[in-house]
């Protein structure tokens, strides 16, 4: 059936004309020419108008796809938008939605591709940008939402969408850990939009997570004068709190946190963490009452919240036993989370520091064993760093403590790889040149106590310790070295590293003809120690070699009268009577020397210069007369 003429502007025939006469449309008398230009116009006219009825009539109400994505039901939206977009799959608020709604149920790559399709599609609000910009950021392209941000931020029609974009752009930022450009965009974006509190919040964050701590708490503050109902704030702001050690300011708001919500398990976590660092700075009889009290609190994370990282509290909790010596419970505590299956290699760990002050070493060694195996053990493979030191330091201390030399060896390769990972860990040096000595292995040992000097070269043990390795090793002049050091040095109540130092060096420096020092080592011996024969007998010795007979004389007959008092002057100490004779000799007394040569000759008839100076005693007394 044929339409109307008005519903066919082709159709314009000279009966539509005639139609028009009798409207009185005044189309009387119309030229050929400009009857073609009115069918021109009205041809035009009509297909705009049909065009606009069609478009009317299949554009899509998007008001219910709204709804669903203010009520979060990102499913329902979906399925409302499929036969829209299944008749224009160009639709681009259609498409914009479509990336919402997936967002929403974090599938962002079919998120980011709605968003781009959108965006092709000519529907370029700035809510697209900032759709596609957080699904590039949470598919890990965060770099890529700089370049789609610049020129939307060229000229943005409102403060408010420059907010937006800049805020998007910002936690890309974050993502990315450039926090000290993520927090100059998140600014700008609180900037331009003062009282939306998201922006504040993630401006806080960025922040907090670039440690500046201060303006953290500003903004969260901030937030929460606004909304005091916003307990993830209130909970940000106590650790901001936290982190700058202002204990006092976050403890009220955790407590208060919790009046609020009982099950906010992090809250607990946390005021249990300040107490525990209240305790390090209190004496034991006050401490002990802070760390039942996080103890308590560490419990309760395990009843008010089922999804709590059992493990950091079982950690926590093993961590109070073990600081309250209550170390039976705390390997009950590590033993149960192992055999439920927890992974944390750090329980083995505690589970082996525990074991160790118990002195239950076997143990602690396997514990230590089983923690070494899942650290290397795990996937990437574990990177030694220098806190891990502790590990072969305890290691080895316990391998010491069962006293079997068979573990020789193993404590050393502890050790050193305790100093490998920290060489500032001096009790494992000390410790590893010390293990290095009992194996024999003295220039390995002489390594280690050299770094030691190096750090301390006052230190009277070091240096005392340094000299043993160069005895075994002859080296006498290195030996004496540190030993006269390690006396000079001495500051000890009981001046234990003098007394030893200068026992070690006096005869080595007797040996090395070194005989002033070795005066002075013996004279101080003496003045400590006057009831020591030796002593005297040394003293009287460096006089006599140093040709000072006048001086040794009286030192030389105390200590023949000392042994004597003690009856043990016989043959073991014919040396000291010989250079007593040879003293009183070169000091005049010859009768005296001669009867002493007469005992030396009975002790020891081969004894050449005792005989040599009697013939000459002898022969001078010839002379005389």
């Amino acid at each position: 059936m044929r339409r109307p003429w008005f519903q066919n502007p082709l159709d314009w025939t000279p009966r539509a004309v005639n139609h028009c006469k009798s409207m009185r449309l005044g189309v009387t008398r119309i030229s050929p020419h400009r009857l073609w230009i009115g069918r021109f116009v009205l041809i035009v006219f009509a297909a705009c108008f049909e065009a606009a009825q069609i478009h009317a009539a299949v554009k899509p109400d998007l008001t219910a796809i709204q709804s669903a994505l203010q009520s979060q039901n990102y499913q329902g939206a979906l399925d409302l938008l499929a036969p829209i977009l299944a008749a224009d799959d160009r639709n681009g608020e259609a498409l914009f939605l479509r990336g919402e709604a997936l967002s929403g149920l974090g599938k962002w790559a079919e998120a980011d591709q709605a968003y781009s399709d959108a965006l092709e599609g000519k529907y370029r609000e700035p809510d697209v940008y900032v759709g596609r910009a957080k699904a590039l950021t949470s598919l890990g392209r965060a770099a890529e939402v700089g370049p789609l941000l610049a020129k939307p931020l060229e000229k943005p029609k409102t403060p408010k969408i420059a907010a937006k974009l800049k805020n998007a752009w910002g936690l890309a930022q974050f993502a990315l850990g450039d926090y000290s450009k993520a927090q100059e965009l998140l600014l700008g974006a609180r900037y331009d939009d003062e009282q939306n509190l998201q922006y504040r919040i993630d401006l806080g964050d960025a922040y907090y997570k670039g440690q500046v701590y201060p303006l953290a708490a500003s903004e969260f503050e901030a937030v929460l004068a606004a909304d005091s109902s916003r307990l993830d704030v209130m909970y940000k702001l106590a650790d901001a709190f936290y982190q700058q050690r202002r204990l006092n300011e976050a403890r009220p708001l955790l407590v208060d946190l919790l009046k609020k919500d009982s099950t906010y398990h992090e809250a607990y976590l946390r005021l249990a963490n300040i107490y525990m660092l209240a305790a390090k700075s209190r004496p034991m009889s006050e401490a002990t009452e802070l760390y039942k009290a996080a103890l308590s609190l560490y419990r309760k994370v395990r009843i008010v919240d089922s999804k709590a990282d059992p493990v950091l509290v079982v950690k926590n909790i093993a961590t109070v036993y073990y600081l309250l010596n209550a170390h039976d419970s705390a390997i009950v505590e590590l033993q149960k989370a192992i055999e439920a299956g927890a992974t944390d290699p750090e329980l083995a760990f505690y589970l082996g520091r525990s074991n160790m002050l118990l002195g239950q070493y076997d143990k602690a060694i396997e514990a230590f064993a089983d923690y070494r195996k899942r650290l290397e053990g795990g996937q990437p493979p574990h990177t030694w760093v220098p806190a891990d030191a502790e590990l072969f330091w305890r290691t080895a201390i316990c391998m010491e403590s069962i006293k079997d030399s068979a573990f020789l060896s193993q404590i050393a390769d502890n050790y050193r790889r305790a100093v490998e990972l920290d060489p500032t860990d001096e009790r494992s040096t000390g410790s590893l040149a010390l293990t290095y000595h009992k194996l024999g292995r003295y220039a390995e040992a002489a390594v280690e106590y050299e770094k030691l000097i190096v750090k301390h070269p006052d230190d009277s043990r070091n240096l005392f310790n340094a000299s043993l390795p160069y005895m075994q090793l002859d080296n006498n002049e290195k030996a004496v070295e540190y030993l006269l050091k390690a006396a000079e040095n001495d500051t000890t109540a009981g001046r234990i590293y003098q007394e030893r130092g200068y026992k070690l060096a006096a005869p080595r420096l007797v040996k090395m003809q070194r005989h002033a020092d070795a005066q002075k080592c013996y004279r101080w011996l003496m003045e400590r120690e006057p009831d020591v024969c030796d002593h005297r007998q040394w003293y009287g010795f460096t006089l006599f070699a140093a040709k000072d007979y006048a001086g040794a004389v009286p030192v030389l007959q105390r200590a023949y009268k000392c042994f004597e008092a003690k009856r043990e002057v016989p043959c073991k100490y014919n040396e000291l009577r010989w250079w007593l004779a040879f003293a009183l000799y070169e000091s005049g007394d010859k009768d005296a020397s001669y009867k002493l040569c007469e005992k030396v000759a009975q002790c020891d008839p081969g004894h050449k210069d005792a005989r040599d100076l009697m013939r000459l005693i002898d022969e001078q007394i010839i002379e005389k007369n």
